[in-house]
């Protein structure tokens, strides 16, 4: 893993994956002057994102609170989520959750500013949301994250859909608890997963099914309750638990 904050390869990225360009070949619109003024409210939709997506602090605990959830309806109300949500309607974008995956949130769109400039084209339109989702977990919560859109109104779908997928370290950084680390240290030390009950004495029997259960799904052990490479990696790290207010708690001052 990158430092998250380093500018190099990031600027590279964004600039290639921008939106300001000019309507593609089939645009609906009807001259010059409205393809500038396009243009034009799609560079301020970029400048927007830019400034209103900016690297605002946001708890750890708050961060694996969203990846915990299991269910769109679960994570729906969460504050992070909601957090989000509320960013993106400032830049015309109705975001929803739709899909839950392991390593990989689906978000859908069915109103969206940068989908209704692009009316009337052929396909899939809406790069600048993957940039503004994208821009999102890499910089507010210093993840690792690659954006593809696989649905777009302008295609014919109901509804445009982006699928978000996070790096597996950085997350499993973020996601894993104290608890679950013990239980991986354990695991690998026993070899398998008849010890582990007495090596992590604070756990109940029903929470570490509810734990091994968690680690299967994100592929950090396996049937067998082998370690895998990346549980192993992820045992070993160490992470401190920062003491900072959620930026939502200054929603007020969002215009």
């Amino acid at each position: 893993m990158g430092d998250r904050d380093s500018d190099g390869g990031r600027q590279e990225k964004e600039s290639s994956s921008s939106s300001s360009t000019f309507p593609k070949k089939g645009s609906a619109y009807g001259g010059f002057a409205e393809a500038i003024s396009a243009l034009e409210k799609l560079n301020r939709l970029e400048s927007d994102i830019a400034t209103m997506i900016s690297a605002c602090r946001i708890p750890i605990k708050e961060v694996r609170k969203f990846f915990r959830c299991t269910t769109p309806d679960q994570t729906s109300n969460v504050s992070l989520f909601q957090y989000m949500k509320a960013l993106f309607m400032q830049l015309g974008i109705d975001l929803e959750i739709s899909g839950i995956e392991p390593y990989c949130f689906s978000f859908s769109v069915k109103d969206s500013a940068v989908s209704d400039l692009y009316s009337g084209t052929q396909g899939r339109t809406c790069d600048l949301i993957c940039e503004a989702i994208s821009r999102f977990f890499e910089r507010e919560l210093k993840l690792g994250c690659v954006v593809k859109e696989v649905r777009c109104v302008n295609a014919g779908n109901e509804f445009c859909e982006f699928e978000a997928a996070i790096d597996r370290e950085d997350f499993c950084r973020v996601a894993l608890g104290d608890a679950e680390r013990e239980i991986l240290r354990a695991l690998m030390k026993s070899g398998s997963g008849g010890g582990v009950q007495e090596s992590v004495p604070k756990v109940t029997y029903e929470e570490l099914e509810f734990r091994m259960a968690l680690l299967k799904k994100w592929d950090l052990i396996d049937d067998r309750e082998k370690v895998t490479e990346l549980g192993a990696n992820c045992a070993s790290y160490v992470v401190e638990e920062d003491d900072i207010e959620p930026p939502w708690r200054e929603m007020r001052d969002l215009s």
